[in-house]
């Protein structure tokens, strides 16, 4: 069960509110240091064990990113994450794992007060990509769309990149577009079998339009199209990913005399793929995400509750479902430091194969702090 996709819960609340960092907005403001940290918790328990195959599964996260102001309209960026998680079956057997994931490093420049960004990253290989048979099954679930966990995969062999973007005004509206490539690594993906795995590179082309109503409220529309190279394993083609089309909007506005709101709703197709070694092809998917949050003043900092429902459909109907979410976050001012104590539940269905469905529940409980601008 549970398909794992190359992204993980790819339509994000957060990418909702900082696409192209706001296109209306000038960006040539040159941020200080600043650097934060969390540690979270994650537990998803299954109703039917038997059909599910499995218990419950956990992952213990502690991410990390930092900022470094390096001159005028340029910086370094660093994110990075440990985890351990833990698959537990109806016999009581589990497997983990256990480590640090890959670590991102990213130079970002600016000109024209932000309007022109181009960026140079690296996916620095320091988590572990080979997993054995049991390992792979955990992996695979950590990675599933359905389930948000905080991290997608431990290690993918590395990779770097480069990305550009253009920001304007144009009249009452404020356009972004941007243009990205990320060159992928080989590694070995079994530790029992001596084999040379290395994904597709990926090339990402997005655009975002915004508009402010009554001075206030804000809408945006983001698009996004992914395309990858072929997989292969010891250089030859095994695997060739469908083509990815996804479109959000999001509507915030004013909540009252100090609170804000957003709504939003998004949709991404990921096309079927293509197992070039025999023609056989994977199913097409299809996930819809609705939501929205809030921010309030409460107890000298602010509350921000949210709720969101996503929808994973494949077109053969197995490893699909539907996932409700709800929770809230406090950030709390404490001198330079903000905290960031959370929780939130989940509740939802997952179709493990046709005609048999398993209910699963979650957990979340998380506490972080963030230091700087």
């Amino acid at each position: 069960m549970f398909m794992s996709g190359r992204v993980s819960a790819p339509i994000l609340l957060a990418a909702l509110l900082l696409v192209f960092g706001a296109p209306t907005s000038a960006q040539g403001q040159m941020a200080g240091a600043s650097a934060g940290a969390e540690i979270v918790f994650q537990n998803f328990s299954f109703s039917d064990e038997a059909d599910a195959g499995l218990s419950s599964v956990s992952l213990l996260t502690l991410p990390f990113a930092g900022r470094i102001p390096l001159g005028p309209g340029a910086r370094m960026e660093l994110r990075g994450a440990f985890a351990r998680g833990e698959l537990t079956r109806p016999d009581d057997s589990t497997t983990e794992i256990s480590g640090l994931t890959d670590t991102e490093v990213r130079l970002v420049g600016e000109l024209a007060d932000g309007a022109i960004s181009a960026q140079a990253f690296a996916l620095i290989p320091t988590g572990s990509s080979s997993f054995s048979n049991d390992e792979l099954a955990l992996a695979g679930i950590v990675g599933a769309d359905l389930l948000p966990f905080r991290i997608s995969n431990w290690g993918s062999g590395g990779g770097f990149g480069a990305a550009v973007s253009l920001v304007r005004p144009m009249g009452e509206y404020g356009v972004g577009v941007s243009a990205g490539y990320t060159a992928t690594r080989e590694f070995e993906p079994l530790t029992d079998q001596a084999i040379q795995y290395r994904p597709g590179n990926q090339m990402q082309l997005r655009a975002a339009i915004d508009r402010t109503f009554n001075g206030s409220a804000k809408g945006t529309l983001q698009l996004a199209f992914q395309s990858y190279s072929d997989d292969q394993v010891d250089g030859e083609n095994l695997f060739r990913s469908g083509n990815r089309i996804q479109a959000t909007g999001s509507y915030a506005f004013p909540a009252g005399a100090s609170a804000s709101a957003i709504v939003y709703a998004g949709y991404l197709h990921r096309a079927q793929g293509t197992f070039l070694t025999d023609l056989e092809t994977r199913s097409a998917q299809g996930m819809a995400l609705l939501g929205g949050g809030m921010r309030t003043p409460m107890m000298g900092g602010v509350l921000a509750p949210s709720a969101d429902l996503r929808l994973v459909r494949r077109s053969d109907g197995t490893d699909q479902g539907i996932l409700f979410g709800a929770g809230a976050t406090l950030e709390l001012p404490a001198g330079d430091l903000t905290l960031l104590p959370s929780a939130r539940v989940r509740l939802g269905t997952v179709t493990v194969r046709e005609g048999v469905e398993s209910g699963f529940s979650g957990i979340e409980i998380g506490f972080g702090a963030r230091f700087g601008g």
